[in-house]
């Protein structure tokens, strides 16, 4: 039985082992961060911060608690 770690991925270039593939989804998403660095003019460490640190954490927090405040209005029906 194959370990997952040597599962083989299609990609246009021919056979990619999984990590390749991995690597190469991590390079593009900090390039994406670099660009939107460079747009804004915050720079990528900024930008990191900003999205990961901040935006997403609170993100997270706003939904689970309309989550909670929905399935609580929803008890007060019935």
């Amino acid at each position: 039985m194959a370990c997952a770690a040597f599962m083989i991925l299609e990609s246009s270039q021919g056979r990619l082992p999984v990590q390749e593939v991995i690597d190469q989804f991590f390079w593009i998403c900090v390039e994406v961060l670099r660009v939107i660095g460079d747009v804004t003019g915050m720079g990528y460490n900024l930008a990191n911060i900003l999205i990961f640190v901040i935006i997403q954490p609170s993100l997270i927090a706003l939904f689970f608690f309309l989550w909670r405040h929905e399935k609580q209005k929803n008890r007060a029906r019935r």
